[in-house]
C-alpha cells in the first residue's frame, strides 16, 4: 500500500468506523474524533489534488456544515453528527458526501421503522405522520403534534426511538469507498 493510500485507510476509514461504532454503542460522536478528521480530510485534499483539492475539502466542509446545522435545528441529528458530516465533506467532496448523506438517510428511515416495528408502535407512528402530512397538505395547518426531538443536554439519554445517525453515515462511507473508489482508484489501496 502506498504512503497515500495508507494515509486514507488510517486517516479515514479508521476514524469513521471507530466513530460510527461509538455512537451506536453510546449515542456520541467524539469530537476527539471529528475535528482531528476535518483537519486530515483537509491535509489530504491537498495532497491529492493540491489547491484545487483543498478548495473542493472547503466547500464540501462549509456545505454539510449548513445542511447538517438545518438537520439539527430540526432535531433530526445531533451535533456529533453533524461534525462527522463535516468531516465527510472535507474529505470526499460535495458530490460523493451528498451520495453519502442520502444513502445514510434512507439507512436511517428503514432502521427507524424497523425499531418503531420491534417496539409495537409502527402503527400509531405512521397514523400520527400521515394525519399531519394531510392536515399539513390540504389545510395548511401545523399540527400540534411532532417527533421526539433530541435532548438539547448532552449528558441526556436519547429518546427511545432514536437512530444513530453516526453509525449510518459511516456504513454509508465505507460501502461507498468499497464499492466506488476501490474500483476507480484501487492503485491507492494496493
Amino acid at each position: 500500500m502506498d504512503p497515500l493510500g495508507l494515509f486514507y485507510f488510517l486517516g479515514f476509514i479508521v476514524p469513521i468506523s471507530i466513530a460510527g461504532f461509538c455512537d451506536w454503542r453510546r449515542n456520541i460522536v467524539p469530537n476527539a474524533i471529528t475535528l482531528p478528521l476535518m483537519l486530515a480530510g483537509m491535509v489530504y485534499q491537498t495532497i491529492y489534488g493540491g489547491l484545487k483539492g483543498l478548495q473542493e475539502a472547503f466547500l464540501g466542509g462549509f456545505a454539510f456544515f449548513f445542511f447538517g446545522c438545518l438537520l439539527y435545528q430540526l432535531g433530526g441529528i445531533g451535533g456529533g453528527d453533524v461534525k462527522l458530516m463535516i468531516a465527510i465533506g472535507c474529505w470526499l467532496g460535495v458530490g460523493k458526501a451528498a451520495v453519502i448523506v442520502l444513502a445514510a438517510a434512507i439507512m436511517g428511515i428503514v432502521w427507524g421503522l424497523c425499531k418503531y416495528a420491534r417496539m409495537g408502535i409502527l402503527r400509531e407512528r405512521l397514523q400520527a405522520f400521515l394525519g399531519a402530512l394531510y392536515l399539513r397538505l390540504v389545510y395548511g395547518t401545523k399540527p400540534g403534534w411532532s417527533w421526539p426531538r433530541l435532548p438539547g443536554d448532552v449528558n441526556a439519554p436519547a429518546p427511545r426511538e432514536a437512530v444513530p445517525f453516526g453509525t449510518c453515515l459511516a456504513v454509508a462511507a465505507t460501502l461507498l469507498i468499497i464499492f466506488v473508489e476501490v474500483g476507480n482508484h484501487a492503485q491507492i489501496f494496493f
